[in-house]
């Protein structure tokens, strides 16, 4: 919940849980290395939509597509990895006028003295934890 209602404060259209049904859209964006998150992305692609993969599921892990539906409906998939250098301008510019926020997603600053507790935390959340900083100078 402490997430979703962070995507919301940060300017997502619209959270949903992992478990919900994922409504029909014309841009999918799947930036978790789910397969699971991937199927129901895929399933609620619009005919004719687009689908991007941020994130994978691994190397070495395959993801069954069912190939007539999308034949039938014609969507554009398409993969990225990063950011170029226009990305980032764009990126910049939502967070400069306010159209993205980001300040609240830092829920945690530690000291370099910290990085294990820091992995550890981004490894496996708690206590609203969404973006650790690690402070080589001290938190």
């Amino acid at each position: 919940e402490s997430r979703l209602r962070a995507a919301l404060r940060a300017g997502a259209d619209r959270a949903i849980r992992s478990h919900e049904p994922i409504p029909p859209a014309d841009r999918v964006f799947l930036c978790t290395g789910s397969a699971a998150a991937s199927v129901q992305g895929l399933a609620a692609v619009n005919r004719g939509g687009h689908v991007l993969f941020f994130a994978a599921a691994g190397p070495d892990k395959e993801l069954a597509i069912p190939v007539t539906k999308f034949w039938f409906s014609q969507p554009t998939i398409q993969f990225s990895y990063g950011a170029a250098p226009r990305d980032m301008e764009e990126a910049i510019e939502w967070i400069r006028s306010g159209q993205v926020t980001v300040a609240d997603l830092i829920t945690h600053r530690l000291g370099i003295e910290q990085t294990p507790q820091a992995f550890d935390l981004a490894a496996h959340p708690r206590d609203g934890s969404l973006k650790i900083i690690i402070h080589p100078n001290g938190a």
